[in-house]
């Protein structure tokens, strides 16, 4: 009886190994990525005769994650993760980038979300995607890239086209796409058990943070220079100190200096944002009509200074009507200042500056523009009595060799 019971158990012993055994040797069609680093885990399953891409992905809130399906941007289908309006959920925005740029919104991709949450800074998302493979059936491996956004421009939104910021870091790694080649979609990625372990997936390099283009504080400070320092003393020299001419030609030579590099690194900025690529933002638009309304009150400028300079060669008084180039000049070059210290606080909302930056740029342009003005009108009334006694002056002796000719005449004939 005893031995009976020793063989049952044997054999109910030998069946729960081949049973284990069988079960480790049958491999979901799963290949899975987990990053330590970024305490991220990305798997695709991938159904057989078909161009979809089962795939989850649990991450901490970055601004936004990102999963490219290539080893570039340029070209590569993209899929760009962030929370939802109502921050109980996950969009999942199917996007295609054409170099380093920010990616587009692709409709032609398609997504289908079977599950998402965001619990306690992580979010968890499960989905169809259609559109998104682009590699050979007889591929083994594929590339693929990852990246994200800053915590600090975290973005909580509904719109699958919503503008996104450069990525604050961002990798490369490789996929086994055979192993993940099969039955199960995404109820079986939903039935898997939380894993921090990569399986037929892994970094290819160290995972990069990137500095970060800088272009865009460079523009603005630059522009800020221009408009803030350069442009107040421009105005002043063109204003007030016009018996020396060279200094206005200076400054306004080292404003145009400034306005030139400054548009030069916002175009660079431009190509990289959908937004600004077309230039029709109205912080661009009224960016480049300022500078060439600049570089025409530059012409006009000219223009007046070599008439002056003309009649004063020829010991000539300038014509009445030049006169009223210069006014144009100096009037047209305030307008100008004026519309490009509104335009830097467009730029800082459009960059999504903080209000507290936007508050304080807006004051402290306030401040300059009324010290500029009040600047202007006491030299003005400091130097309007020594105008009025050169006018007297220039009265006198006009009335004097207007009479001369007759007082002689008279003196003449009494003798």
């Amino acid at each position: 009886m005893a031995s009976r019971t020793l063989l049952a158990g044997l054999m109910l012993c030998s069946f729960w190994a081949l049973a284990r055994a069988d079960d480790n040797t049958t491999k979901k069609p799963v290949s899975t990525l987990y990053s330590d680093k970024l305490d991220t885990t990305f798997s695709i399953n991938l159904p057989e005769n078909s161009g979809d891409v089962n795939f989850f992905l649990s991450s901490p809130l970055f601004s936004w994650f990102g999963v490219g399906f290539s080893s570039t941007m340029a070209g590569s289908p993209m899929l760009l993760f962030y929370a939802s309006a109502d921050g109980k959920a996950v969009t999942v925005s199917p996007r295609y980038a054409t170099g380093e740029t920010e990616p587009a919104y692709n409709s032609t991709m398609r997504v289908a979300v079977a599950a998402s949450t965001v619990n306690n800074g992580t979010f968890a998302v499960t989905g169809t995607c259609s559109g998104c493979r682009q590699w050979s059936s007889n591929s083994t491996t594929q590339p693929f890239i990852l990246a994200w956004g800053a915590d600090a421009d975290f973005l909580s939104t509904n719109d699958l086209a919503a503008r996104v910021k450069q990525h604050s870091g961002y990798g490369h790694f490789v996929m086994d796409v055979k192993q993940a080649t099969g039955p199960g979609g995404t109820a079986m990625l939903l039935a898997l058990d939380a894993t921090k372990n990569s399986d037929g997936a892994h970094l290819d390099g160290d995972l990069q943070a990137d500095t970060g283009n800088h272009g865009g504080l460079a523009h603005g400070v630059v522009m800020a220079l221009a408009t803030l320092v350069v442009a107040p003393i421009d105005v002043l020299t063109a204003g007030a100190l016009r018996r020396w001419p060279v200094l206005n030609i200076i400054t306004s030579t080292v404003m145009m200096a400034f306005l030139l590099a400054g548009m030069g690194l916002g175009i660079q900025m431009s190509r990289l944002y959908i937004a600004t690529q077309q230039y029709r933002t109205a912080h661009q638009i009224l960016g480049l009509l300022a500078i060439v309304a600049l570089f025409l009150v530059a012409v006009l400028g000219v223009v007046y200074r070599l008439i002056v300079k003309s009649a004063t060669k020829r010991g000539q008084q300038p014509p009445e009507k030049s006169g009223l180039l210069g006014k144009v000049h100096r009037w047209v070059g305030r307008a100008v200042w004026v519309i490009m210290l509104v335009n830097n606080g467009l730029g800082l909302q459009f960059a999504e500056a903080s209000s507290t930056l936007i508050i304080g740029y807006a004051v402290l342009a306030a401040g300059v523009l009324i010290l500029v003005g009040l600047i202007r009108w006491s030299i003005y009334c400091c130097t309007r009595h020594s105008r009025e006694e050169l006018e007297e002056d220039k009265a006198g002796i006009e009335l004097a060799q207007l009479y001369a000719p007759s007082h002689h005449m008279g003196h003449g004939a009494g003798h």
